[in-house]
C-alpha cells in the first residue's frame, strides 16, 4: 500500500483524536494570548499607579516646603486644619501637575527646652493617588538666637575652641551658648553659661563650665538667612565703598545722626565707635571693626544691629572688637567670625559662624562678658524681612 493510502486510512480512523489535539493547541494558544494581554495591561496599570503616586508625593513635598518657608518668616504660625496652604501644585512651566490637599502645622506633643518643635503633615494628590509626608522640625526664633551667643558654623562637625573666659549672663540667670558642632574649652578657660551643643562638649585641663551642659542637643538651629535684596530695596541710605562711623570730622557718617529704625547699607567695610541714640541697622557687605566703646546715649534707646555679610573680595563677614576693655551695646550678626582682641563687655547678643581672636584662627582667649537681657533684646531684634531663622528637620516620614 502506498504511503498516501496509509495516511488516508490513519486520518479516517483517528479523526477524533486529531481534532481534539488541534483544539487543545488552539485553546492553549488562546490562554497564553489572553494571559499576555492581561499581564501587559497589569504592568501598564502598575506603572501608571506608580506615576500617580510619584506625582502625589511631589505635591505633598511641595506642601511641606511651603510650610517650612512660612515658618522661617513666622515661627509662631500654625494651621491645625491644614487648608491655608492647600491648592494646585504647579510644574516649572506653570501647569497643574497635582494638588496639595492639606498641610497641617501643629505643635508637637514633646517640646524642647530651647525653641519649639512643630509637626508638619502634608497630603498631596495626583489623579487617583494620595501620598502623605510627616515632618518634625525645631524652630528657634530670632529672639532665641540673639538672646546670648549662637555659634553656627557652615559645617556643624567643626569644633569651636574657647581658651579664655566667656561669661553670658541674663537677669533671670545664666545666658545661653548655642553651638552647632563640638565645643572645646581649653587650658584654664572658663565658660559661665547654659551650653546647648549639637555635638560634644569637651572641657580639658583645668577648664570649667559653670552652667548646664546639653550635648548632642537636637534643637540647635542652622545659621539664619539674610535677605540682601530686601536690604538693598529698603535701605535708608547706601554707601559705596568703606565707611567710618563716629563723631570725628573725618568720619563719613556721624553716629549721632542715625535715623530711627533706619537701614544703612555699606558696600564695603564699616569702622565704628561712639554713642548712638536710636535703634537702627548697619549692614556691611564686607567686615565690621569696632574700634572703641559703642554705647547708647540714653537708657531707653534701642539697640544698634550690626550685620557683616562678607560678600566683598578679601572679606569674610567678620565683626571684630579691636579695642581692649571696650563696652559694646549692640546685636551682632557675623556671616564670618566674631573676633575679640581684649576684655570686652557686650550688652546684647551675638550670632556668628565662629568665635576667635582677631587676625588669626586662634581660640577665643580674652575675657568676654555678655549681658543678654531678654527685655532689651526682644524689642530690638532685626526684622524678619532681614534675618530669617531656618527650621531644623528632625525627622521626615512618608512616601
Amino acid at each position: 500500500m502506498r504511503w498516501e493510502d496509509r495516511a488516508g486510512v490513519f486520518l479516517r480512523t483517528n479523526s477524533g483524536q486529531v481534532f481534539l489535539s488541534v483544539m487543545l493547541i488552539l485553546t492553549a494558544l488562546l490562554i497564553l494570548g489572553t494571559a499576555s494581554v492581561a499581564l501587559a495591561s497589569g504592568l501598564k496599570r502598575i506603572s501608571m499607579i506608580q506615576e500617580w503616586r510619584t506625582g502625589a508625593y511631589y505635591a505633598a513635598d511641595a506642601g511641606v516646603e511651603r510650610a517650612l518657608a512660612r515658618l522661617a518668616g513666622e515661627p509662631e504660625w500654625r494651621d491645625p486644619v491644614g487648608l491655608q496652604l492647600a491648592g494646585p501644585y504647579l510644574s516649572s512651566d506653570g501647569e497643574p501637575v497635582g494638588t496639595i490637599v492639606r498641610v497641617r502645622v501643629t505643635d508637637a506633643a514633646a517640646q524642647p527646652e530651647f525653641g519649639c518643635r512643630v509637626q508638619v503633615t502634608a497630603t498631596g494628590a495626583f489623579r487617583e493617588a494620595e501620598q502623605q509626608i510627616t515632618v518634625t522640625a525645631i524652630l528657634v526664633p530670632n529672639t532665641g538666637l540673639f538672646n546670648g551667643v549662637s555659634i553656627l558654623p557652615d559645617t556643624p562637625a567643626r569644633r569651636v575652641d574657647v581658651s579664655g573666659e566667656l561669661n553670658i549672663q541674663s537677669p533671670v540667670g545664666k545666658g545661653t551658648l548655642l553651638i552647632d558642632g563640638d565645643l572645646a574649652v581649653e587650658g584654664g578657660a572658663q565658660v559661665c553659661a547654659d551650653v546647648f551643643a549639637s555635638g560634644r562638649v569637651e572641657p580639658g585641663g583645668k577648664a570649667r563650665i559653670q552652667g548646664r551642659v546639653e550635648e548632642r542637643y537636637p534643637g540647635v538651629p542652622r545659621f539664619p538667612t539674610v535677605d540682601k535684596e530686601w536690604l538693598a530695596a529698603h535701605a535708608t541710605e547706601v554707601f559705596r565703598g568703606d565707611l567710618n562711623i563716629g563723631h570725628s570730622e573725618d568720619d563719613g557718617l556721624d553716629i549721632s545722626t542715625l535715623a530711627e529704625c533706619g537701614i544703612y547699607l555699606v558696600e564695603g567695610t564699616i569702622t565704628i565707635a561712639g554713642t548712638y541714640y536710636v535703634r537702627t541697622t548697619l549692614v556691611a557687605v564686607g567686615d565690621i571693626a569696632i574700634t572703641g566703646d559703642l554705647k547708647r546715649g540714653a537708657g531707653d534707646a534701642g539697640l544698634l544691629t550690626l550685620i557683616a555679610l562678607g560678600g566683598r573680595a578679601g572679606t569674610s563677614g567678620d565683626v571684630a572688637v579691636l579695642a581692649e576693655n571696650a563696652a559694646v551695646e549692640a546685636l551682632i550678626l557675623a556671616q564670618g567670625t566674631f573676633r575679640v582682641a581684649g576684655d570686652v563687655e557686650l550688652r546684647g547678643g551675638v550670632v556668628a559662624r565662629d568665635l576667635a581672636a582677631p587676625g588669626w584662627e586662634a581660640p577665643l582667649a580674652p575675657a568676654v562678658r555678655i549681658n543678654c537681657d531678654p527685655a532689651l533684646v526682644a524689642p530690638n531684634i532685626p526684622p524678619r524681612d532681614v534675618v530669617r531663622t531656618r527650621p531644623r528637620i528632625e525627622s521626615w516620614v512618608g512616601g
